[in-house]
């Protein structure tokens, strides 16, 4: 099985890891075939397990065991929408400025922290924890991401201001630049 999740690796770029902080944005987005993610930035999905995972408590039940994608901030792209998703997430710094994120969860306690040259390489997000990024400096930033189980777009719920306003009326300034 190991080998048929490894031949499921589908690479999006040929440089060394080192080669990447040479490129400006436009060519980062191109030498990966980086696509616009409906949260901002850019992302391209590089695994996707064949070892499926049933998930009673999702709509489709079904879902890859692990996903994986580079996901890119910078230029007009600086802020990620405030979302949540069912699975957890593991996010890696791979290249460029630091992220800083901002962790909302269920019982309304709020968490910033760096992601990134400055501060942690990696960062667990739980399921259930809303989640929004920004890069901290005026160039690009580049993370990897691996959901376990697999993303899928069901199972991700973005944070309306109307919900906001509802859940954690303490946060609405704090907030307002990560709500559509």
């Amino acid at each position: 099985m190991i080998i048929n999740e490894i031949q499921n690796y589908r690479p999006q770029g040929t440089l060394p890891m080192e080669s990447y902080h040479a490129l400006n944005l436009e060519e980062l987005i191109t030498k990966l075939n980086l696509q616009p993610h409906d949260e901002g930035g850019w992302f391209c999905r590089t695994y996707e397990s064949n070892t499926i995972v049933k998930c009673n408590d999702r709509l489709g039940i079904e879902r890859p065991s692990m996903t994986t994608i580079h996901y890119v901030l910078g230029g007009s792209a600086r802020v990620t929408l405030l979302h949540c998703n069912r699975s957890d997430i593991v996010h890696f710094h791979e290249a460029g400025c630091a992220f800083r994120y901002v962790l909302l969860y269920p019982d309304g306690s709020l968490e910033t922290t760096l992601l990134g040259p400055g501060g942690r390489p990696q960062l667990i997000v739980p399921g259930g924890v809303y989640k929004a990024c920004e890069v901290v400096s005026d160039d690009w930033g580049m993370i990897g991401e691996a959901v376990s189980p697999g993303f899928d777009y069901r199972d991700r719920t973005l944070m309306s201001e109307e919900k906001l306003a509802n859940l954690f009326p303490q946060y609405i300034n704090r907030l307002q630049r990560y709500i559509p």
